[in-house]
């Protein structure tokens, strides 16, 4: 059984990358080199994929987030690799849907239990069931970031987003979904799970998703701090809500919602 490290990063968003990639250099660069195998990098198609999945990033965060294009600068001067090579560990859901290789996805499950069921509030998590060799680089991530939302993730160093909870309240799981969907101007994964962490309430979330759109197709499930949970199902600029019926919503890896699914 691997027990993941825990982490702590305060400051300005580069200071936190920094930190992050000081500390997790060896990872970083380990999960760069098994990135760039999966995303056939040495490959013509591979290359662009990802040229256009870290452009679309690039310039997302550019437009909406640049604090987070500050953090991923720091892990690369932390971790003293190329900035590319931190694009390359960010985008990725995005080229693998461009890329269209059918390689397996991570398979989680994610669950919200309503208080009627538990008799003492709302339970939610998933478990994280991605390729084996992953599980030896995740940490357990606190950040606190000048004046954004601490964060407290299970997540991989050098990546900007995986689960967690931020101190709005707002808790988020995910599901891969194979869809090979892209939509250029929505918001990649990594953009949209920190932009929703911000967020007090899910209808905050579901009117970020309403005016941004998403890039690629995956389902998240939110928990927010006034007990209410429910799916987003997304598929580039489409997206359907499922919220839990009978205290109960359970999410895996294909659309519940029928008209996205195909």
């Amino acid at each position: 059984m691997n027990v993941a490290t825990y982490f702590e990063a305060s400051g300005t968003a580069h200071a936190i990358g920094c930190a992050i990639g000081k500390a997790f250099a060896g990872q970083i660069r380990e999960l760069v080199r098994h990135k760039r195998v999966a995303l056939q990098v040495d490959t013509s198609a591979g290359r662009q994929a990802v040229d256009v999945a870290g452009g679309m990033l690039v310039s997302i965060c550019h437009r909406v987030a640049p604090y987070l294009l500050e953090e991923m600068r720091g892990y690369a001067n932390g971790a003293e690799v190329p900035f590319d090579d931190i694009v390359l560990l960010n985008c990725g859901d995005e080229a693998r849907n461009l890329l269209n290789t059918g390689a397996p996805m991570d398979g989680c499950t994610a669950v919200a239990i309503g208080s009627g069921r538990t008799g003492n509030g709302l339970l939610a998590g998933q478990s994280k069931d991605g390729p084996p060799f992953q599980a030896q680089y995740l940490i357990v991530l606190l950040t606190r970031c000048n004046n954004r939302p601490a964060l407290l993730q299970l997540c991989y160093p050098g990546m900007l987003a995986l689960i967690g909870l931020s101190d709005t309240g707002m808790t988020l799981f995910t599901n891969q979904i194979h869809d090979h969907t892209n939509h250029v101007d929505g918001l990649p994964v990594m953009v949209f799970k920190r932009l929703a962490w911000e967020c007090d309430l899910l209808d905050q979330v579901e009117a970020l998703l309403q005016r941004r759109g998403a890039a690629t197709a995956a389902n998240y499930t939110f928990a927010s701090a006034d007990g209410r949970a429910c799916c987003f199902e997304v598929r580039g600029n489409e997206y359907v809500r499922i919220d839990m019926a009978d205290d109960l919503l359970v999410h895996t890896n294909h659309y519940l919602a029928p008209h996205l699914q195909g």
